[in-house]
């Protein structure tokens, strides 16, 4: 039988095995948030993706690809939505 810890639990031993391996995100996020960062010759791009159905505000800077609107500070990825900033080199 298997044992499935719950959401809290998991979050907190990812932590700590990324902190103890010095692991460390490529982009700060809430909890719920995936960020992905690809780069490009001349831009960098970061995706990100909300899975918790609530939505939050993430550190950025550049331009939101699906709205066309400059980021100067933060982005509000809309809940159970994407948002993709292109950001400098």
């Amino acid at each position: 039988m298997a044992t499935h810890p719950d959401p809290d639990t998991l979050a907190g031993l990812l932590h700590r095995i990324s902190q103890e391996a010095d692991v460390t995100p490529e982009h700060e996020s809430p909890t719920g948030i995936e960020a992905v960062r690809r780069r490009g010759t001349e831009a960098d791009y970061l995706f990100l993706i909300d899975h918790s159905g609530k939505g939050a505000k993430v550190p950025a800077e550049g331009v939101g690809l699906l709205t066309g609107t400059p980021v100067t500070d933060t982005v509000t990825v809309p809940p159970g939505g994407v948002a993709v900033i292109r950001g400098p080199r």
